[in-house]
């Protein structure tokens, strides 16, 4: 067992290497801030206040865990796709696998479509479409299925796999 005092060593990337080294010459220069010492004692951690309205949150899974929002067509595409890089960042950067990740995609005002099935689709893409100002990329017609579908189901599976 590691001993939580632990220090785990990574190897420095080149951007952050270079801030170090420029951080070193402002200092030289008398340029930098003050230190943190200089700083007055935190009176803690920050704790935001508790809400019952969000007792469900505390039952997801996960270590990390992230809130897109969306409210737009496009936005709906873009949550998903941050969603995904969400999960390959977190694999990369701290070795997580996908149980380990929580996120939540918010469709609201003119994304809120994305969030309904193909059943309502069928029967309201041409409404959807028009009130949306979107059209299906690959038809550019009005859509009759919701076609960030698939992604964002993927992005479930992830999130809930055992």
């Amino acid at each position: 067992m590691e001993s939580p005092n632990a220090v785990i060593m990574t190897p420095m990337n080149p951007r952050r290497s270079f801030l170090t080294r420029f951080g070193s010459i402002a200092a030289l220069l008398g340029l930098s801030a003050p230190s943190a010492a200089a700083q007055p004692p935190a009176e803690g951690r920050f704790q935001p206040p508790r809400e019952k309205l969000d007792d469900w949150y505390d039952h997801l899974p996960g270590k990390h865990r992230m809130f897109f929002d969306s409210v737009s067509p496009l936005g709906a595409q873009e949550a998903a796709m941050f969603a995904n890089n969400f999960f390959t960042a977190n694999k990369n950067g701290y070795g997580y696998g996908d149980a380990d990740i929580a996120i939540i995609i918010g469709f609201r005002h003119n994304s809120i479509a994305f969030a309904f099935d193909d059943a309502i689709w069928s029967k309201y893409g041409a409404a959807l479409s028009e009130s949306e100002k979107f059209v299906d990329p690959k038809t550019s017609q009005a859509p009759t299925v919701n076609v960030y579908k698939t992604q964002i189901e993927n992005n479930t599976k992830r999130n809930f796999k055992d």
